[in-house]
């Protein structure tokens, strides 16, 4: 099956562009199954598959899918993919389009489902961003604490929290894949840690204590 609509000559013009666009180069290998797969050479998006799946397959984890249903998640996003790839647009990487379909498509998910969010462990830098834990509280119990409580900020400010702390994306590549300016990401990941310290404080006032409390002492 060869997905509809012809893009070739897209992908050929925008080699330059990709190349030049925030400093970033697309990877020739994935130009070059794109435009396999384009041409009607279905067994060229395998390739796609072995480079990609990995990757859906982190964020879905991260996001909240649960262990037991993230390869279910892996094939539905890559059949997006597939059927979207004539659409795709080669100034960004395909990674970073790739991302996008598989935020949308958790986002997607996890409204249906509402399982209870059983995500990797948030790393210690994402507690530390929003103000320092006391020392006493030991690394992976504060890591496991912010996990909880991340659960509960809204998913527009907690999509770009992982994205950023756990997937390590910067605010340019979280722009790109949520299709947002880069003031608005800003803007989120400032209110979405402060969503989250402020969960922490009435959660766990030890990992989190008031700053108003330790001025009144």
């Amino acid at each position: 099956m060869k997905p509809p609509g012809p893009s070739l000559s897209s992908i050929r013009r925008s080699r330059s562009v990709a190349a030049n666009r925030s400093g970033e180069l697309n990877a020739p290998k994935d130009f070059e199954a794109v435009r396999e797969v384009l041409s009607g050479n279905p067994e060229a998006f395998e390739r796609i598959v072995r480079g990609y799946q990995n990757l859906v397959a982190s964020v879905a984890y991260r996001l909240g899918v649960p262990r037991n249903e993230v390869e279910d998640i892996v094939s539905e996003v890559m059949i997006k993919v597939y059927r979207n790839l004539a659409g795709y647009r080669p100034e960004f990487a395909l990674s970073t389009w790739i991302y996008r379909i598989t935020v949308n498509h958790v986002h997607d998910w996890l409204h249906r489902h509402r399982f209870d969010r059983e995500a990797r462990p948030v790393p210690e830098t994402l507690a530390d961003s929003a103000e320092s834990a006391p020392d006493r509280v030991a690394g992976l119990e504060r890591a496991e604490r912010v996990r909880e409580a991340l659960a509960e900020v809204p998913e527009m400010y907690r999509v770009p929290l992982v994205l950023m702390h756990v997937e390590e994306r910067s605010v340019g590549e979280i722009g790109r894949i949520l299709a947002l300016p880069e003031n608005t990401v800003k803007t989120r990941l400032a209110r979405g840690r402060a969503r989250l310290a402020a969960i922490l404080r009435e959660r766990c006032p030890d990992l989190m204590p008031d700053p108003a409390q330790g001025e009144a002492s």
